[in-house]
């Protein structure tokens, strides 16, 4: 591993256009260990040190932190792969795959699509949950969007390729429903009773009402 400089007739500027003019530059070379023993990378040309430094780092990051390497790939690529995946060996029911085929590509990718799958923060699923609130979709609905999100990082963490879900640390809120459904008294049920009288309904309605269902 190291970094070397060496003398050139004609060095390029920043931009790569040859300049003409003697100079400077950096090579990087690193000793790799793969599975079938050690390769040597190598990338010549650099500018600067302080270039070739973090080039080397890069590398060498990449090398020791698999799961990093591994989740380079957008968002909106692993969610893709993920549900065509989902699809093809029918893990979920129809309705289901529909659900979240619709969650991520119209309510996830759009909004955190563009981002790296490892780079993905809580922030970045509490965004996509702001923006649903802010167009005035139900709390249902968000909620839904939070699960479809919540079951492919699981996966993700299932296969290496991230360490933790992100949304188990969002910090988005959901209402509490306040629906309570209306108590049946004893004239309420002798009405029913009398509209069912000799109908179908009559006995299953009957039997509901004695183990106390509505």
């Amino acid at each position: 591993m190291a970094i070397r400089s060496r003398k050139v007739k004609n060095n390029r500027s920043e931009s790569g256009v040859r300049t003409g003019k003697r100079g400077t530059v950096y090579d990087v070379f690193i000793n790799l260990k793969t599975d079938t023993g050690y390769n040597m990378y190598c990338k010549r040309g650099f500018l600067t040190r302080s270039d070739a430094f973090a080039h080397e780092q890069e590398i060498l990051e990449n090398s020791i932190n698999p799961l990093k390497r591994k989740a380079n790939q957008l968002l909106s690529e692993y969610l893709t792969t993920w549900l065509d995946n989902g699809l093809k060996t029918e893990r979920w029911s129809r309705n289901t795959a529909v659900g979240y085929k619709n969650n991520i590509h119209r309510h996830i990718i759009p909004v955190i699509g563009h981002y790296h799958l490892w780079d993905i923060t809580p922030e970045h699923c509490d965004n996509v949950m702001r923006r649903m609130k802010f167009k005035c979709y139900t709390d249902s609905a968000i909620h839904y969007v939070r699960q479809t999100l919540s079951v492919a990082f699981n996966d993700a963490c299932s296969y290496s390729l991230i360490d933790r879900n992100p949304v188990m640390y969002t910090i988005t809120k959901f209402k509490a429903s306040d629906f309570k459904p209306q108590l049946y008294d004893i004239n309420m049920i002798a009405r029913l009773m009398n509209d069912l009288s000799g109908s179908d309904w009559e006995c299953f309605v009957l039997l509901t009402g004695l183990y106390g269902l509505r």
